[in-house]
This record gives structure tokens, C-alpha cells and sequence, in this order.
């Protein structure tokens, strides 16, 4: 089929356009690029099957871009300073002032820096690791309130895990299968 149809209006050059691009600023995403070069979406999604060191330039381009924010990420969970100027007038003068700028740390950034950079520290859902009946039994015993209890039926202990701030409770079964309905649900402070 070659000859046939519209000529195309890939060049060579696109790629290196491409990366220019994301290195002044601009978003490098697919519609981006189609706007840049004037044509359709899909034109650029066949671009990437047909022109391999195209596709390659625009992951370069992509990673320039995402460098890019991530250093603006960690810029603003750690705190940074930027030179500024301050016009004022004073007698019917203007009069320029250089000051530097000092933006605290912001702490949703930090969050999200430390969630997805260290995840098995930081993230939101907590690992529960039961170590057997025994323990469960023993904690339910040595609670403190006043009802008596003593729960030795309990046969299989299962960790579910509970939405939000909550630690994570354990289901309990009796040796019949069905829930012990003589076990109590344990009963946890919420924080205000």
C-alpha cells in the first residue's frame, strides 16, 4: 500500500522536537504531541508502531518531564527558597529590592513523597500477621473490662482488615464453624 493515501507528515526531526519541547516546560502528553505536529491522537499512537526511535524520543521526553516534577515534588515537601524583588516607591521613586523567598515544607507533599517512595513504611494499609489462637485468646482474656470471659472455643482465627484509621480486628469462628456468638467483638477507641 505504499504511495497510497495522504503523505505523512512525520520527519525525522519530530522526535528531537519532541524533547525540545519537554524541556522548555510543556506536557509531553499524546494530545500534546498531536498539537504539536498538527495531526490526530491515533496519528501519533501509529507514529509509535511505525517510527521506533520516535517512540523512544517521546519516552525520553516523558522522563524529562516527570524529572521535572519530581524535583518540583521534593522542592516543595522539603522546603525551598527563591530569589525575589519587592517594588515600592518612596518619594515618588521606585525602588527595587532583592529578597530571597522561603516556602516551609508542605506536609500533604511529604505524605505523598514518603507513600510511594517508601511504601513499606508508609503506606495506608497495615500488614496484620496472626501468630495463632493462642495469642488472640490471650489477648481477649487479659482485657480489661468487666464483663467475665474466657474464651477457649474459638478453633480458627482469621485477620480481616477494617477501612481507615481502625487497626485491623480478628474474626473469630467456633469449632462448629459458625461465629461464636459468646465472643464478643473487641472493642476499640477511635481517635477524635
Amino acid at each position: 500500500m505504499a504511495g497510497k493515501g495522504r503523505p505523512t507528515k512525520y520527519k525525522p526531526k519530530n522526535g528531537a522536537s519532541v524533547i525540545q519541547a519537554a524541556m522548555s516546560g510543556s506536557s509531553v502528553t499524546d494530545r500534546e504531541i498531536a498539537r504539536l505536529f498538527g495531526v490526530n491522537e491515533q496519528t501519533v499512537k501509529n507514529w509509535y508502531q511505525q517510527y521506533p526511535e520516535f517512540l523512544a524520543s517521546v519516552k525520553r521526553a516523558k522522563a524529562i518531564s516527570d524529572d521535572k516534577v519530581e524535583r518540583s515534588l521534593f522542592e516543595r515537601a522539603t522546603g525551598y527558597s527563591v530569589p525575589d524583588v519587592v517594588v515600592s516607591q518612596y518619594q515618588g521613586r521606585t525602588i527595587i529590592t532583592p529578597i530571597i523567598k522561603h516556602y516551609p515544607p508542605d506536609v500533604t507533599a511529604m505524605i505523598f513523597w514518603l507513600k510511594n517512595r517508601r511504601p513499606e513504611r508508609w503506606r495506608d494499609k497495615a500488614e496484620l500477621k496472626c501468630t495463632g489462637i493462642e495469642v488472640f485468646l490471650q489477648f481477649l482474656n487479659e482485657r480489661t473490662d468487666t464483663r467475665p470471659h474466657n474464651y477457649t472455643d474459638a478453633r480458627r482465627v482469621e485477620c480481616v482488615e477494617v477501612p481507615g484509621p481502625a487497626p485491623c480486628l480478628p474474626a473469630v469462628e467456633s469449632s462448629e464453624g459458625m461465629p461464636a456468638t459468646s465472643i464478643p467483638a473487641v472493642e476499640t477507641a477511635q481517635p477524635r
